[in-house]
């Protein structure tokens, strides 16, 4: 029996090698038809649910923000030299953090800044410089700086967290910030300069009339105007004067950013001036290409200021308070020309 079995086994080896061939040439003659591939059904996504925002307000320094509730975030969190640190981390979008301090240290970039306006709040922004090694280039720092009430309020991170940074700017506002109207350009009608003298002074200049005159030392406390160069009244000529009969005056000063609003009530603070029993109105307009903010003060006899400001530069330009209710063409000319140096 296991003679049988050991001489058919070289018989079977060479059936199932015949068999192996045969079935190799039937499949190289007449390939299989590949199958139709078959893709799983298709699966519909929820769409992530819209992040809930946390309002964060402080009562003492008067502003309020709003964050994402998935960020982390920690108040006073280190105990350094300013008044108040807030500190936001967006681990859903960056790495870094956004904080914001209250009277801390001065910002360490030294570039010139330039002007963001977010929420009618007009900030410092400083943006540091790039710098890059053979291997890779560190990371830009921004800050955004703005004086309120006295405090400096600086927000500050790196490139990796600016669109978080701006989501928390876009919500920040002060507390008592003053509304303000909106003029369109369409109603300033602006006068033809042509022909019209420049005028430099400090570091702005601007176009008067060829027949106006600038007075530096102007007429009062040394304020420099500028004015019609009709001759005043005497007494054998009496007429009654009025504010522009003196020159309009023309206040030149540091700017530090921030609201422009803000910088006027700190002003009249500085100048130990007062509106008390008027109402105080704050009016955006555009002259020409110049953004200006008129103030319009009620029951006050004078001048009542116009502003426009540029990086580190404020410029008041007095504006006949008795007026107000009617544009004056020629004001407005010559503030539409101011050009700033800095």
């Amino acid at each position: 029996m296991s003679k049988s079995i050991f001489f058919f086994a070289p018989a079977i080896v060479i059936v199932l090698i015949l068999a192996a061939i045969s079935g190799q040439y039937q499949i190289t003659k007449n390939p299989a038809t590949p199958a139709t591939p078959t893709f799983p059904a298709k699966v519909s996504v929820m769409p992530s649910p819209t992040p809930v925002w946390k309002t964060y307000a402080n009562s003492k320094y008067k502003f309020s923000l709003a964050y994402q509730s998935n960020w982390e975030f920690y108040e006073n969190r280190k105990n350094n030299v300013e008044d108040l640190r807030l500190v936001f981390y967006a681990y859903d979008i960056s790495v870094s953090p956004v904080i914001l301090t209250v009277n801390g240290e001065p910002g360490t970039i030294s570039t010139t800044p330039s002007e963001k306006i977010i929420n009618n709040i007009r900030w410092s922004e400083y943006l540091s410089r790039q710098t890059c090694s053979p291997e890779e280039c560190m990371p830009r720092r921004k800050e955004l700086v703005v004086r309120h009430n006295g405090n400096v309020f600086m927000i500050t991170t790196y490139e990796d967290s600016w669109e978080a940074m701006t989501r928390v700017l876009s919500t920040f506002k002060f507390l008592d910030q003053i509304p303000t109207l909106t003029t369109t350009a369409s109603k300033v009608k602006l006068l033809n300069t042509s022909g019209w003298q420049q005028v430099k002074y400090k570091n702005i200049s601007f176009k008067i009339p060829k027949d106006w005159v600038f007075n530096e030392l102007g007429l009062t406390n040394n304020s420099p105007v500028f004015k019609d160069s009709k001759p005043m009244a005497t007494a054998d000529t009496p007429v009654i004067l009025s504010p522009e009969d003196f020159g309009h005056p023309l206040v030149v000063r540091e700017y530090n950013g921030g609201s422009r609003r803000q910088w006027y009530l700190d002003y009249l603070k500085e100048t130990g001036e007062t509106t008390q029993g008027s109402s105080v109105k704050f009016q955006e307009i555009k002259l020409g290409k110049t953004d200006a903010l008129d103030i319009i003060i009620d029951n006050i006899y004078g001048f009542t200021p116009t502003l426009v400001s540029h990086g580190q530069t404020i410029v008041a330009i007095g504006y006949d308070s008795n007026n107000r209710d009617k544009r004056n063409p020629i004001i407005d000319t010559i503030i539409s020309t101011i050009e700033f140096n800095n």
